[in-house]
């Protein structure tokens, strides 16, 4: 395609050179140039692409475009006011718009994310949609799976996604939106069909610095609800649920646990440690749930999952059985059972309120004693430590604090920060070692207590310094367990 052509899309430009080319692709990353490519400089928070200009026009980059003058690089370059934003108009240009094809479903919030688009994912599926899923476990097209990254998909990989689900004929595309991409305009340009928030707690302050600024990110996504027959799917709990709903004029359907509050609420609910039984009472008519995904939290995400159902037309009967069908999400509560007479639960909460809220639905679950498995990631929100430090001592009978991602921290600097949260320390145990943690957790459960493992959930690595080693907690648990039950 013509770099001509691409640029009609790209508002606010200025033009250097013969712009009359040919473009192979479009990177944002120097490193992956080919001859004929366009380069697009994007600033980071550590890096500036614009310093890597030379080095991608060394490997061929046919044009690039950039937030600085760029008229003498020796190829032909573009000015732009936001580079990140015409990476978006760029890349959707190049692929053609496949998101105008598609149906697009966007969910945001800090907690509740993946599960509802597994929730969705299920309901459009049998309700005979086909439907692609863009997420934090992985990318879906099709009958393909690719490895997920980012929770959201860098721009220019994005389209090409979207691309791909468009010539598979997919219907519907479920998309975990993060406030990182909505403050980098990876989603810039599309239009939603529908779109869901879960809650608004601290996470991330690292990156946004504040409450505000985080709640503003999330707040981007509402703006590009379909002007004609979008819906907003709200969770009427929450507070942040006000500013959702007011960045456009169409309707919003909101959710509650607490009866006749909201547009949809649960009549009765019943909570064991094999599922959920439940009486939704929606704007379509009375939803009966029987799910095998566990805890108090999950309700709101099979509300949410719910009102997507509605929007999209799905019969009631059809969301019923889209919600039984899916027994588990990986990584989100799944068990693990290799012959021990106590349960073990995997969990991916990593934030406070994840963690607080997923304790406090399985505890009055547990007829035994609680054991609880944390820790805390390194280069991120140090605020947070300390909360889930206390959180963890209140909530569970046995504590035991362990590494998570620690990156380029010293994880013994980074316990010591979850330590500051707890008043009794000679109450918790920890290992800088994630599976002696581990095993330690297994060894101490008796019949009836449960072993609950946060922070990693589906995830099949630790990050240690730079690097990701292979690491599974399902793995760690299922062999132990095995080890000492079935042999």
């Amino acid at each position: 395609m013509k770099l001509r052509q691409l640029l009609k899309d790209v508002t606010g430009h200025e033009e250097y050179g013969d712009i009359d080319i040919d473009i192979k692709s479009i990177q944002y990353d120097s490193r992956l140039i080919s001859p004929g490519d366009l380069f697009v400089a994007i600033k980071g928070g550590t890096s500036d692409g614009h310093d890597y200009i030379d080095a991608a026009i060394n490997k061929g980059a046919a044009a690039v475009v950039g937030e600085n003058y760029l008229n003498d690089c020796g190829v032909p370059c573009v000015r732009v006011g936001n580079a990140r934003k015409a990476l978006a108009q760029l890349s959707g240009a190049y692929y053609g718009h496949p998101g105008r094809d598609l149906t697009m479903i966007g969910i945001t919030g800090t907690n509740g994310k993946t599960t509802t688009a597994y929730l969705i994912n299920s309901i459009l599926t049998a309700g005979g949609l086909s439907t692609g899923i863009l997420g934090t476990i992985d990318y879906r097209v099709g009958n393909e799976e690719f490895p997920a990254n980012w929770t959201t998909p860098e721009t220019s990989e994005l389209h090409r996604l979207l691309s791909l689900m468009r010539k598979q004929n997919a219907e519907a595309v479920i998309m975990e939106i993060s406030s990182h991409a909505l403050d980098q305009f990876r989603v810039e340009g599309l239009v939603f069909r529908v779109a869901l928030f879960t809650n608004l707690t601290q996470d991330h302050l690292d990156y946004h610095r504040s409450m505000e600024n985080y709640e503003v990110a999330k707040q981007r996504l509402f703006k590009q609800v379909d002007s004609v027959q979008g819906e907003s799917i709200l969770n009427g709990d929450d507070p942040a649920s006000k500013g959702m709903a007011k960045q456009n004029h169409r309707p919003a359907v909101f959710y509650s646990a607490e009866p006749g509050k909201s547009d949809i609420f649960p009549d009765s609910a019943d909570f064991n440690l094999n599922g959920i039984k439940a009486v939704l009472n929606t704007p379509a008519g009375r939803i009966k749930v029987d799910s095998g995904m566990i805890g108090k939290h999950n309700i709101y995400n099979i509300m949410a999952a719910s009102g997507a159902g509605i929007s999209m037309k799905i019969p009631v009967d059809m969301i019923e059985k889209g919600i039984a069908e899916l027994d588990c999400v990986p990584g989100r509560l799944e068990k693990v059972f290799a012959g021990q007479n106590f349960a073990v639960l995997v969990d991916y909460a990593h934030t406070p309120d994840a963690m607080e809220k997923t304790i406090d639905s399985i505890k009055p679950l547990v007829k035994g004693r609680l054991i609880v498995v944390f820790g805390c990631g390194g280069d991120r929100d140090r605020g947070k430590r300390p909360m889930m430090g206390r959180i963890a001592e209140l909530g569970s009978d046995i504590p035991i604090l362990t590494s998570d991602n620690p990156r380029t921290e010293d994880p013994q600097k980074i316990i010591l920060d979850v330590l500051d949260g707890i008043e009794n320390r000679d109450s918790i145990e920890y290992h800088i070692d994630r599976t002696k943690a581990i095993h330690s957790a297994l060894d101490l459960a008796k019949d009836e207590d449960c072993v609950l493992i946060l922070g990693k959930g589906h995830e099949t690595y630790q990050v240690l310094g730079t690097e990701k080693v292979y690491y599974d907690d399902r793995k760690v648990a299922r062999e132990f367990l095995k080890n000492k039950f079935m042999n």
